[in-house]
């Protein structure tokens, strides 16, 4: 059925907003859209972005100015892409009737229900397009298959969850391999690991072997950050429920099916630019349509809005405009069944 129309376009709500972006804090450990590639601002939904080659900064033309004569030209030429941001949005409803229940329920705080309720969604809906756009084969300018024993191929390696594998020789070749190929500059310093081969990696028999006995074997991020000699690894945690909604709150917590968003299998290293430019490669870059929503694009925290309608309700919004794009496929790897 339509939706009621809006007496008002709504407003924004600094209590909503604060505690959307309390929720948000709390979570910052679990999501990881809004970690692993800068987000560049940009005024249209949809344009072209400059695609800078690399092969002519990484040439040498350097030649003796001839006498009286004047220096060699340079030069280089650009490529262009597209990005289309959509506008995304999600509604939540307090009836009045719901309004007067929840004011007879001690510790009860709809408002900050509802909003919770929209957050959750919009942070697991922007990790769920991250790890489909990102987080998968045929991607990348490298893709690396597991295997579970044996002598792998140069297309494969052997799955870290087996004691014989090298995951810190791995990685710093495949990193090397890359700089070599797009200049040092560009090595990748990011590396994303699904949950199943981050606790294969805390207990590999080579990372606890090379830690000191004097030190708490707690093997962690930054840990692992140090042996495999980049600037951050990355676990993403969110988890979503695939299940039907069914008929009952009972019935539907039945049929509920949980997972894990980002596969748990696998890993992405990759060059993240440090900063938004059009003049720095990075392996992906969030377009954000600041344009329409201001700082809110991509940031589901950023700004909530609450008005009423007809129908004896108030409504709250959280909406956002993005697009997600790989940009520099050479400068990530992606290691495919990395753990059994």
């Amino acid at each position: 059925m339509p939706e009621p129309t809006s007496r008002q376009g709504g407003r924004p709500d600094n209590y909503l907003t604060n505690v959307a972006l309390r929720y948000g804090i709390a979570m910052g450990n679990v999501y990881i859209a809004d970690k692993v590639f800068p987000v560049a601002p940009v005024n249209q939904s949809a344009a072209k972005y400059k695609v800078f080659p690399r092969s002519y900064f990484m040439r040498d033309e350097v030649a003796v100015r001839p006498l009286g004569g004047t220096p060699r030209v340079v030069g280089y030429r650009l490529s262009e892409e597209s990005y289309f941001a959509e506008e995304e949005a999600l509604r939540a409803k307090i009836d009045v009737r719901e309004r007067v229940d929840a004011g007879g329920t001690p510790g009860h705080d709809i408002e900050r229900a509802k909003t919770e309720l929209l957050m959750s969604q919009h942070l697991i809906h922007r990790d769920r397009r991250w790890a489909s756009e990102f987080f998968k084969t045929g991607v990348w300018g490298t893709d690396l298959t597991g295997v579970a024993s044996g002598t792998p191929t140069s297309s494969q390696f052997l799955r870290w969850d087996n004691d014989n594998s090298n995951p810190i020789k791995e990685i710093s070749t495949r990193a090397f391999g890359v700089g070599q190929k797009v200049g040092g500059a560009y090595r990748p310093r990011t590396l994303v690991l699904g949950v199943d081969v981050f606790i294969a990696l805390q207990s590999h028999p080579l990372i606890l072997d090379r830690m000191a006995d004097s030190e708490a074997r707690v093997i962690d991020n930054q840990v692992l950050a140090n042996f495999f000699g980049v600037d951050r690894v990355l676990v993403p945690q969110g988890v979503v429920n695939t299940g039907p909604e069914k008929e009952s709150v009972a019935a539907t917590e039945a049929a509920a099916v949980y997972q894990y968003i980002v596969d748990t299998k696998d890993a992405l290293l990759v060059y993240s630019a440090p900063r938004p430019s059009t003049e720095m490669p990075s392996g992906g870059y969030v377009f954000a349509w600041t344009g329409l929503l201001g700082t809110m694009a991509f940031d589901p925290t950023a700004a909530v809005t609450r008005g009423r309608d007809d129908s004896y309700s108030d409504w709250i919004d959280v909406r956002v405009a993005y697009d997600m794009k790989v940009t520099a496929p050479e400068l990530g790897v992606f290691f495919d069944n990395a753990v059994t």
